[in-house]
């Protein structure tokens, strides 16, 4: 088996949050974080140039679900995969907290991430607030958490699988 590219997804320990002390903003990705999270340190293992777009993608993002995870493989990830040799790439799994999700919200018409226990932000969205509310007193259910993050491993495996390429 020869990898020639490596795809990482996940939450903050894939993108490398807390490795550098010196940003501002959690959402900064810096040339130390690229450098030293553990996605990057197994691509320079495998001697590739983790600098190289086309080569390392890092997809990592703080408080990232598995939803997300999920919805960048099916919809991101064949992009980027591009005509390349399925069999040559590598693609790294940083499964988060089972209890992460996120809902398409319209009328942003993007993503917003629900993270539990997180307090709302000041002047966030009431429409955001009374979702995350339904979802704490309809949904936050071990069983649910679980059902749901086996059904996402499960299409990640699946997906992943059917493209011939390597996951870890």
């Amino acid at each position: 088996m020869t990898i020639k590219r490596v795809f990482a997804i996940g939450d903050s320990c894939v993108f490398g949050q807390g490795l550098d002390v010196n940003v501002e903003s959690v959402m900064d990705f810096t040339d130390t974080m690229r450098d030293n999270c553990w996605t990057s340190q197994i691509c320079q293992m495998l001697g590739l140039d983790h600098t190289d777009p086309f080569v390392y993608r890092n997809d990592g993002m703080p408080g990232s679900s598995n939803d997300r995870m999920l919805r960048l493989l099916t919809n991101g990830f064949p992009q980027w995969l591009g005509r390349s040799d399925p069999s040559t790439v590598l693609v790294l799994v940083g499964l988060s907290d089972n209890a992460r999700t996120e809902w398409f919200y319209s009328p942003w018409n993007a993503y917003v991430p629900f993270i539990p226990n997180c307090p709302p932000s000041s002047g966030e969205d009431k429409a955001i607030v009374k979702m995350k509310e339904l979802h704490l007193a309809y949904y936050d259910d071990e069983r649910e958490a679980q059902d749901r993050f086996m059904t996402q491993i499960l299409s990640m495996q699946s997906f992943l699988k059917a493209l011939g390429v390597h996951y870890v």
